[in-house]
């Protein structure tokens, strides 16, 4: 992995994230200005990223199995993006250079394999258009 030497852009990554979290509490009415799916408008059929918005406005409650039911790609991925950047915010202020990520094949692979397995359990899990929440009761 190459080494960057710019604190700045670790200080801008864990800023994001606090930001991130700073804006939980707003994530059920932001929630509610989101457009439908056109892929499931079109189709019928939920597309990969479906449950992406249950999954976060659930992470904002702190609701961890309605937010893996929803969708674990997105839960695992929002968790991962403001980890990595508290830890790269983290590395700046103490002077460690940042890693950069190197993509390679498997990489590539391995990604596009798991947004296939996210697709399947959205798919396979995604029986109604409220999915995973309810209004009633």
């Amino acid at each position: 992995m190459a080494r960057t030497s710019d604190p700045w852009l670790g200080i801008y990554a864990g800023a994001v994230s606090l930001l991130l979290v700073g804006a939980a509490p707003m994530a059920e009415s932001a929630a509610s200005l989101m457009p439908s799916c056109p892929f499931r408008t079109v189709t019928g059929l939920p597309c990969p990223t479906c449950g992406a918005t249950h999954a976060v406005v659930a992470l904002s409650r702190l609701n961890w199995g309605s937010a893996l039911a929803a969708n674990p790609l997105v839960t695992i991925g929002a968790l991962a993006l403001i980890l990595g950047g508290l830890a790269a915010a983290t590395a700046a202020l103490l002077g460690r250079p940042l890693q950069e990520p190197r993509w390679g094949p498997a990489s590539r692979w391995s990604a596009l394999l798991l947004v296939l397995l996210n697709w399947v359990w959205v798919l396979a899990h995604c029986v109604s258009p409220r999915f995973p929440f309810s209004t009633a009761g």
